[in-house]
């Protein structure tokens, strides 16, 4: 099964963020776009989205969401990255409803899990030009 479109953006959001150091100042943009594209990787090798189970994303999204918790975005990402805890809480929650050895399936964060990434996107479409080519040069997109 091949995850759409909204869930694999919230996804990888989700995940890009596992490496965000704990240090409370403000990361600089060149730094969230590095980090971000450090961390997009779920596995490796990568795993196919029939690997995935709600396990595998659960555990992912735990540390992913400490992480980007105590990270300090700079301001020009903070409505994005509010956006994006927003979307790992959600992912999460709907994570611990299912058995852990299940595959995960993105048709389970229903309407909702559509309706968070689709905010997620026009956080991003917000942001500055030169902010969004920066994220997107870094492999964060």
């Amino acid at each position: 099964m091949r995850f759409g479109l909204p869930a694999t953006a919230a996804l990888v959001v989700a995940l890009w963020f596992n490496c965000f150091a704990d240090s409370g100042e403000p990361l600089s943009l060149v730094e969230y776009a590095d980090v971000c594209a450090e961390s997009i990787t779920l596995a490796d090798p990568p795993l196919r989205a029939e690997e995935v189970t709600w396990g595998f994303l659960r555990e992912s999204l735990k540390s992913s969401l400490e992480k980007f918790r105590s990270a300090t975005p700079p301001e020009v990402l903070s409505d994005f990255h509010r956006a994006s805890i927003k979307g790992m809480e959600y992912m999460l929650s709907v994570s611990e409803e299912h058995r852990s050895d299940e595959q995960a399936n993105p048709l389970a964060l229903g309407i909702e899990g559509a309706r968070i990434a689709y905010q997620i996107g026009q956080a991003f479409d917000e942001l500055p030009d030169d902010v969004r080519r920066t994220l997107r040069a870094a492999g964060c997109l």
